[in-house]
């Protein structure tokens, strides 16, 4: 799809992003010595079964496993000139499982923005394979933030991108979205943080001031997590006040989750935004 119909999807009603894919998989005893990214070789299988179930869930984004598969970070693992290529798989079995399923879904390609780290071929891999946006999550400096955008744009001119951000890292959302270019964002938000009440405030600012979509998805909280049920009522909170256009969540979030949350969103009606970049025209 390459991002076209995204944006007339979050005007048309709230959006679910699916749940969390490390904690998931560590829970079911899928361990991985080179970081969570190298799944997509090493068990395609079970990174696309995980994908299908957040599909099957209510998902209409699917995160790719490529949050880490920057050259920087594989470097310790001596896979630094695997970034394209294990960027591109990510992105591919995504897209395996939304072609599997029938269902309209997008694919979002994960990139942490890191201070310093070499974006680029990882970049490149999402775009080649397919992405429909990429997804700059947990971010935590607002400088390297910028550089992933424009490392995006140097690659890809009309690739929607969202952004994200931990209430730990840069709790400030006025000083987040004042430090990135507005015009080319489809979305802003917060992930992962401590729960979803933790970004209660940056949620109501964001609201009220982002000329784009909105994303929310925290994480179960640190200590006892939230259950499936209680996860989708604290968010509930947010969608009743017309405060996101896509929501979802972070650590510790599983398919059942989503689908609470994901029956939650349907009941509510999306925050109202004005014109922002659409995909290849």
């Amino acid at each position: 799809m390459n991002g076209d119909g995204i944006v007339d999807l979050l005007h048309g009603r709230v959006a679910v992003i699916d749940g969390a894919f490390a904690t998931v998989m560590m829970s079911r005893g899928i361990k991985a010595g080179h970081g969570y990214e190298e799944l997509v070789m090493s068990q395609p299988a079970a990174v696309r079964g995980l994908h299908s179930e957040y599909i099957a869930a209510g998902a209409d984004i699917i995160t790719a496993d490529s949050m880490l598969s920057d050259a920087s970070s594989l470097a310790r693992y001596g896979s630094r000139h695997e970034s394209a290529r294990i960027a591109a798989r990510a992105a591919e079995l995504a897209a395996e499982a939304v072609a599997a399923s029938g269902r309209r879904c997008f694919v979002a390609g994960s990139v942490c923005p890191l201070p310093g780290a070499d974006h680029t071929g990882q970049i490149g891999g999402l775009v080649e394979a397919g992405a429909d946006v990429i997804l700059l999550e947990s971010a935590c400096d607002t400088a390297a933030t910028v550089e992933a955008i424009r490392t995006i744009r140097r690659r890809c001119s009309w690739i929607p991108i969202i952004a994200s951000a931990t209430a730990t890292h840069l709790p400030d959302a006025d000083a987040f979205y004042g430090a990135l270019p507005a015009g080319e964002l489809l979305a802003i938000g917060y992930n992962c943080s401590d729960g979803p009440e933790s970004v209660a405030e940056q949620s109501h600012w964001l609201s009220e001031n982002a000329a784009c979509a909105t994303i929310l998805y925290p994480n179960t909280g640190c200590g006892r997590s939230l259950s499936p049920e209680e996860f989708a009522r604290q968010m509930e909170v947010y969608l009743a006040r017309g405060e996101c256009n896509i929501a979802g969540g972070c650590c510790g979030t599983t398919p059942e989750h989503t689908a609470a949350l994901s029956a939650a969103a349907r009941k509510y009606t999306p925050r109202a935004f004005g014109e922002v970049k659409r995909g290849r025209q």
